[in-house]
């Protein structure tokens, strides 16, 4: 500033006078700083007109004011939030980091997630707990359906962040091997087959089922098109029969 005033020809004795002022003013800002008091933030309102600091609640490890925040959306919830106020140090709220739930990352805890969890299956199906030892949002809870009791066991995440239910109601549900082998029982009890099993273990829809047809003998189908109802392919009318007469067609291909 000096330097600028000499460039321009100012006389030096006003020059000085200007830098007084200018150092005077300075000091007295900052010294206006230094002398604020943290009850002055009592009052502060975010520029949404959500946050606004209420009190002093302590002060941090190393020495931070914690102030007292109530959210007008936050607060109301008695449930999640039964302090009703929330605490954050003065740096972070005028950042615009909210210690509430309207937090693009909010900081919940196990008990929160078990509460939004609740929400979230609320007329669907049961949040019993956790199904694993708490560690974040992609730890499993334990869940019942409402409608037919089914269980199952699914992420916090996807239970809170996602509209899906009962994976059986939804037909998204993959049995065990023990419930799928039951089914097969079952349906080869009912039409007349001597179930065998999965010869090459079960893993999903697509895995192999073998039987034995009284007529026909040892049969292999995937368990999805046994469930939909394909059985034996000689017994079906629209199947194989070597009992039945055919032909045999032979086609000669001349290179040319």
């Amino acid at each position: 500033m000096v330097a600028a005033l000499f460039v321009f020809g100012v006389d030096s004795n006003l020059v000085w006078c200007y830098t007084f002022i200018y150092i005077i003013k300075l000091g007295a800002e900052r010294l206006k700083k230094k002398r604020e008091k943290p009850e002055d933030f009592i009052g502060w309102k975010s520029p949404d007109g959500k946050l606004e600091v209420i009190g002093i609640a302590g002060k941090t490890k190393r020495g931070a004011t914690l102030f007292k925040v109530i959210c007008t959306e936050c607060s109301k919830d008695k449930e999640l939030f039964p302090d009703g106020c929330f605490v954050s140090i003065k740096g972070h709220l005028k950042r615009d980091q909210k210690p509430c739930g309207c937090a693009s990352n909010p900081k919940w805890k196990d008990w929160h997630y078990l509460i939004l969890a609740r929400r979230a299956g609320k007329d669907r199906f049961i949040v019993h707990g956790f199904a694993e030892e708490f560690k974040n949002q992609n730890t499993k809870l334990s869940l019942e359906c409402l409608k037919d009791e089914h269980k199952w066991t699914a992420s916090i995440n996807n239970v809170i962040n996602s509209s899906r239910g009962c994976p059986k109601c939804s037909n998204k549900y993959k049995p065990t091997e023990q419930e799928a082998l039951q089914k097969c029982i079952d349906i080869c009890k009912e039409v007349g087959y001597e179930h065998v099993g999965f010869p090459y273990g079960y893993k999903n829809c697509d895995s192999r089922f073998e039987y034995i047809c009284k007529i026909h003998g040892k049969q292999n189908i995937s368990y999805n098109n046994f469930m939909r109802g394909k059985r034996c392919p000689c017994c079906a009318s629209y199947g194989y029969n070597p009992s039945n007469s055919g032909s045999f067609y032979v086609a000669r291909w001349q290179h040319k």
